[in-house]
């Protein structure tokens, strides 16, 4: 290979490199995006966390200590607090999370503080700096925050939530990001509503205490009732209207002076659906017991409302009914929310059925599982499958390959925390030769601890999808092959036949073509340039416009003159890429042709000498094989008759056993070298086998070796099939194997040796291990070398190893080894899946 080509090859390479770096860079950012969602879903569920906790709040004191808590972790800010103020009743608390401040007792430090929320906007965030912060005594350490003012007017509430950042720990925590500003908002009006409901609950539950404790004091209870934003009515035992607060007169329209003395069904008219209860009431109501009914009345002007009433009879200590009181809700769009919620599973619904997304559910309560008619399509479910017998059908849908894995995912799956699965397998229907490929979107509804309440699962088949993909990336590497891995030089024109991409090939022969991208190629025609060059430009531009009027490849050849003033030949290709009638892009490619004859005449001659070195190689092998081993083997024979000689001489006998081994070592050398040659010449040829039955057939052979029973043992993974070169994999196991009982360690009662096949996505693991003699630490770096023997009396050629190393090489591999000394040793195959 000239320099050129070598040059032309390394650059090549070069520029491969750089597109795995930018591979990378691209996957890199992919993680840090899913490290970002991963961390906004943690914040979320946090966020969730504190409306669970929040829910279960019986006091103000309870809620605001868990919200500034809660504050800490979704803000991720070193400090917050949340400043309450009821106007009306003069109330003010201050709730706070990692600030060294004791807020107890009224001071004036903190009614500056009151005031300095006071001086933002409700419902807006605003990001504090630290000139405002030195407004406020107590804040003067902190360095920068953020701040929130919520109210409701109607409840009389203002709360003001604050997150805090020192100056000295300032450089530990990131700036405040668009996604904590929407989890600021959504907690600051979650917490507002949980404050409310708490108020009007703790309000209600003491109405109802002292309705209970004191059902006679009608005065006091409108006081209360007064008070509260849901509707009051105080009747009589006939039913008949007392008192009716300021809410009720707000939501119906009606005054007091006009229904006084009245009942509610003589002017609360109700629409037609309203019947079944409203029998239901009446019924409570003629036996005086407590009854809870929603019913659709209507206001004064004749506006329909959702109106959700509670009845409780009230009784005298005498145990005289002497009053009904009532408290209405007016629930109108919290039942237009409930019927947008259907309208909008209506739609998913629909919109699953027309995407063909196969949906079910399962309630680990019940074991039930429920489907819609696109899963039954895509599983061949039966009509009459009962609801618990879904999984076992469900798994045995799964393609038996991909079953025990998917199952196991499954199972991983609901023993973590995890909030949702996404994963892909292959299903095959009973009955059926055609494979599919799912896609699997599972959502989990844990409980706080995080035990599974309900699973929802959807299917997508991505059969066409995932064979596109496939086409799709075999025509991508054949392309990164056919730019990256080319010494020619190229050029790719787009749709409009403008200069899209140079490569460096032609940039190192034309270094002016750098200035032409983004120009079309009828320009480059007009400019001024040499003779040659603007004759071989427009003959460019005449070749592209014929390939692409034509829609076939044209072939042709120029000659340019290099920077260095080196003439070089050119063959170009002139390639129009179409999609339909539509033409995508025109690649052109140029391939030095200067040194062709003179390469082709070098590789012949090559060829040549290699074949002859081959030949000779082939011959010296068949020497070895045949010639030389006939003399050993005889040699061999000789050496057994004189052994069966009888009354042999103990010292001749001793000399006979010398030669016997010598004759046996030289035999294993000779084997060795032809294992090497044969390593060496032949191409790797792969296979599917069983390497459970190659270790055993391994095994049986070196069963009888040792003078001792040895514990032969091989584990597998559940299968022991593996793809690679049979005979190669043969010769390696072989030579370990037989070390390994070779090297045995004859003062241990229970020598073994023990084999195992590990996989994982991209590996095949073989691991060999025994507890024999081990190897010195210094010989460690050196057993792998030809004709390495760890000692003088060390049986063995010192190949063995050797071969082993070339052989793994040669398959692409990896061999390692551990080992102590007196203790035994652990090799390690590892090669590449095929």
């Amino acid at each position: 290979m000239n320099s050129n080509n070598a040059i032309g090859l390394q650059q090549a390479y070069e520029q491969l490199q750089l597109r795995v770096t930018r591979f990378s860079a691209t996957e890199q950012k992919l993680i840090a995006a899913q490290d970002r969602l991963d961390h906004e879903l943690t914040l979320y569920k946090r966020l969730s966390e504190f409306n669970s906790k929040a829910l279960q709040s019986t006091s103000l004191e309870h809620l605001g200590q868990l919200a500034v808590e809660t504050m800490v972790d979704i803000l991720e800010v070193e400090a917050s607090l949340i400043v309450f103020m009821h106007p009306e009743t003069g109330i003010q608390k201050l709730f706070s999370e990692g600030i060294p401040l004791q807020f107890q007792k009224p001071s004036k430090k903190n009614t500056a503080l009151f005031r300095f929320f006071k001086e933002f906007p409700p419902h807006s965030i605003t990001l504090l700096e630290d000139s405002q912060l030195r407004k406020v005594e107590k804040l003067k350490a902190y360095d920068r925050g953020v701040i929130t003012v919520i109210e409701d007017t109607l409840a009389g509430i203002h709360i003001g939530c604050m997150g805090l950042i020192s100056k000295q720990k300032s450089p530990l925590f990131s700036a405040f990001n668009p996604t904590l500003e929407t989890l600021f908002q959504i907690f600051s009006q979650q917490f507002l509503a949980l404050t409310i409901r708490l108020q009007q609950h703790l309000k209600i539950q003491h109405q109802l205490d002292e309705i209970n404790n004191s059902k006679m004091e009608l005065t006091k209870l409108s006081l209360i009732a007064k008070k509260i934003n849901n509707n009051v009515i105080i009747a009589n035992h006939h039913g008949e209207i007392e008192w009716v607060n300021d809410s009720f007169v707000k939501t119906t329209g009606y005054q007091r002076k006009e229904i006084i003395g009245k009942k509610p069904k003589d002017f609360l008219k109700r629409a037609p659906q309203s019947e079944a209860e409203h029998k239901r009431l009446v019924d409570a109501l003629r036996d005086k017991k407590s009854v809870a009914v929603e019913l659709i009345n209507y206001t004064k002007n004749g506006k329909p409302y959702h109106n959700q009433i509670e009845i409780i009879p009230v009784f005298d200590p005498l145990g005289n009914h002497t009053n009904f009181i009532s408290i209405q809700k007016d629930i109108t769009k919290e039942v237009q929310a409930r019927n947008e919620i259907l309208r909008i599973n209506k739609r998913f619904e629909t919109i699953a059925e027309k995407a063909q997304i196969g949906i079910w559910e399962w309630e680990a309560e019940s074991q039930k599982t429920q489907w819609n008619t696109i899963l039954e399509l895509q599983l061949g479910i039966p009509r009459n499958l009962a609801p618990v017998d879904f999984y076992p059908f469900w798994k045995n849908c799964v393609h038996s390959e991909d079953r025990n894995s998917t199952v196991e995912r499954l199972h991983n799956f609901m023993r973590s925390n995890e909030s949702h699965l996404e994963y892909e397998y292959r299903i095959q229907l009973k009955n059926a030769k055609e494979i599919r490929y799912v896609k699997t979107l599972l959502i989990a509804e844990r409980t706080p601890e995080g035990k599974i309440i309900k699973l929802i699962g959807s299917n997508l088949d991505i059969t066409e999808k995932h064979e596109a993909e496939m086409q799709l990336d075999a025509l991508k590497k054949y392309y990164e092959s056919l730019f990256n891995h080319s010494p020619s030089q190229k050029i790719v024109l787009d749709k409009n036949l403008n200069v899209a991409f140079i490569n460096e090939s032609l940039l190192k022969v034309q270094p002016d073509w750098e200035t032409f991208i983004g120009k079309n190629i009828s320009e480059l025609t007009q400019l001024r340039l040499k003779r040659h060059p603007l004759k071989n430009m427009r003959r460019m531009a005449q070749k592209v416009s014929d390939a692409v009027d034509l829609k076939k490849l044209i072939h042709y050849t120029d000659v340019i003159t290099t920077p260095n003033q080196k003439t070089c030949y050119r063959l170009i290709d002139v390639f129009p890429y179409f999609i339909g009638d539509q033409l995508q892009y025109v690649i052109i490619n140029g391939v030095d042709i200067s040194e062709l004859k003179k390469t082709q005449k070098t590789i012949v001659s090559k060829n040549q000498e290699l074949q002859k070195l081959n030949n000779e190689l082939d011959n010296f092998v068949y020497r070895v094989s045949h010639d030389l081993r006939a003399p050993l083997l005889s040699i061999k024979g000789l050496v057994n008759l004189i052994f069966a000689t009888e009354n042999l001489e103990p010292n001749l006998k001793e000399y006979i056993q010398l030669i016997d081994v010598s004759v046996a070592r030289l035999d294993d050398t000779i084997q060795e070298i032809l294992e090497f040659s044969r390593n060496a010449r032949l191409d790797v040829t792969y296979e599917h086998f069983n390497l459970k039955e190659m270790i055993h057939g391994i095994f049986e052979d070196l069963k009888y070796v040792s003078d001792v029973q040895m514990e032969m043992t091989f584990q597998d993974n559940g299968n022991a099939w593996i793809t690679s070169d049979r005979y190669r994999m043969a010769t390696l196991l072989k030579n370990i194997i037989g070390n390994a009982v070779k090297y045995r360690n004859r003062s241990l009662p229970n020598p073994f040796v023990r084999c195992k096949l590990t996989e994982t996505s991209q590996k095949i693991i073989i691991e060999v291990e025994d507890n024999g003699e081990g190897i010195a630490p210094e010989h460690l770096p050196k057993i792998f070398r030809m004709f390495f023997r760890g000692s003088n009396s060390a049986v063995g050629t010192g190949l063995g190893l050797f071969i082993c190393k070339e052989i793994t090489q040669k398959l692409d591999g990896v061999l390692d080894v551990y080992s102590e000394l007196g203790k035994g040793s652990r090799f390690f195959i590892s090669l590449n899946k095929k």
